[in-house]
Parts: structure tokens; sequence; C-alpha cells
């Protein structure tokens, strides 16, 4: 059986080591609160794409960008002109309550159900009926 190593192209591993090695050296040059909120994601037409978790760290890296090119270009003899930053998708999305906790008052659903009554369109006035019906119910 072959280890995974083996299974995955050299060139690949290669870039994953710079970019894991550039990760370690800007985050050494930023304060100790913005280090665990940046990763380098690539290097592209003498540009320094970064990723971070939160609009926040993105706003707080911008104010770093002229060190992070000037200690590469001394530390790592890289030449960039520029970085950009890049926010990941938030871990966790909020979702949205649940319905089966959510009630209509008697007077709403008689509302929705009047509604319902005058609307011409068979598909639309099923719906809002079965609503009004569904929902209708004191907490």
């Amino acid at each position: 059986m072959k280890s995974i190593s083996n299974l995955i192209n050299p060139q690949l591993l290669g870039k994953a080591s710079q970019l894991n090695k550039l990760t370690r050296l800007v985050r050494s040059s930023l304060p100790s609160e913005c280090r665990n909120h940046v990763s380098v994601a690539d290097i592209r037409d003498q540009q320094l794409i970064l990723i971070t978790d939160s609009p926040v760290w993105s706003s707080r890296l911008r104010l770093y960008q002229n060190s992070i090119l000037e200690m590469l270009k001394n530390h790592a003899n890289i030449q960039l002109n520029q970085v950009h930053i890049k926010q990941t998708q938030p871990k966790h999305i909020a979702q949205a309550p649940a319905l089966n906790n959510r009630y209509l008052s008697s007077s709403s659903a008689k509302l929705l159900k009047q509604t319902a009554d005058s609307i011409d369109d068979p598909d639309l006035h099923q719906a809002l009926s079965k609503l009004a019906g569904k929902i209708a119910k004191e907490p």
C-alpha cells in the first residue's frame, strides 16, 4: 500500500510547503492577537494573497500590508507589489429559528384566512389557507 505522500503531486506538496513557510513568516511579523487569523493562500502576479477568518481581521491586516511586503522583501527575498486580503466563509452561519415554535394569534390567523379568501390565484389561496389553519394556535 502506497503512502498518501506518494499519491500527491510533488509540485503540489512543494507549493503547500512554500505557503506554509510563508504563513509562518507572515504570522511572526504580526502582533500576537492577529497571528491565528491569517494564512497565506498564494502568490500570484507579484501579489501576496492572504486569507482571514472575519472582516475584523481583514481590516486589521490592511494596516500591516506595507510592513508585510517589506518583511518578505528583506527576510525571504520576495519582491511583491501588493497584498490582497480575502475573507473565508464564516464557520458558523446563523440559522433561522425553527418555525414550529412560532404561533399566530387567532386574530392574525383570521386576517390571513380573509386575505386568502380574497385571492383569485388558486395556488396562493390554498397556501395561505393552509398556513392560517396550521399555525393558528395560541402559545
